[in-house]
């Protein structure tokens, strides 16, 4: 029983069956998507396979080795419960990336890593009910929080190699965006 696929760079790559095939499936990571998840029928794929295929929990999205300027939007995972996006090139998300977030109903961590571009994260992550944790690693442009953008029962909130600026807003009590996160039971927050 297959329940982690790692798929690294593969240009060509075709399952007997399909996705949909690997019914326990738990983790997917996929590094380098450029004609793996770009391929509309790929899309479709993941898509059947997370709506037939309730175990899938884990999905990591890394876009190293890729030359596509887009998330690509796998179709409903509404069973996820982590969601790493890494070294996207991505500055803010189109509509139907953020409607995406949106019905990611049952995710707990979401963790943006070495998105060095990225301005400000989804603005639909403040209806994600059950997110207990976010992590914004090294993504230098994002120099405040926007409004009403956080979750409400988040509990831990990372955010490091941030700007000095956002580091500075964020300052407990004194920061113009204290107010956003005072909430959060355990904050973390440094700059480069």
């Amino acid at each position: 029983m297959l329940e982690f696929l790692h798929l690294n760079d593969v240009k060509r790559l075709c399952f007997v069956g399909g996705l949909k095939s690997l019914i326990n499936l738990r983790k997917l990571e996929i590094v380098g998507f450029d004609e793996i998840l770009q391929s509309f029928e790929v899309q479709q794929e993941i898509e059947r396979t997370s709506q037939q295929n309730r175990l899938l929990t884990s999905l990591h999205l890394d876009h190293s080795n890729t030359s596509t300027q887009r998330l690509p939007i796998p179709g409903r995972c509404g069973c996820l419960h982590f969601l790493l996006i890494k070294n996207s090139p991505v500055t803010l998300y189109t509509e139907g990336e953020e409607n995406w977030f949106y019905q990611l109903t049952s995710l707990e961590t979401l963790e943006f890593s070495n998105c060095r571009h990225l301005t400000r994260r989804p603005s639909t992550l403040a209806l994600l009910t059950k997110l207990k944790k976010l992590s914004v690693k090294n993504c230098p442009l994002m120099f405040s929080l926007p409004e009403f953008s956080l979750p409400p029962y988040l509990t831990e909130l990372y955010i490091t190699g941030c700007s000095d600026e956002l580091a500075q807003r964020c300052l407990p009590d004194e920061g113009d965006d204290w107010w956003k996160i005072s909430h959060i039971p355990h904050i973390e927050i440094r700059s480069f």
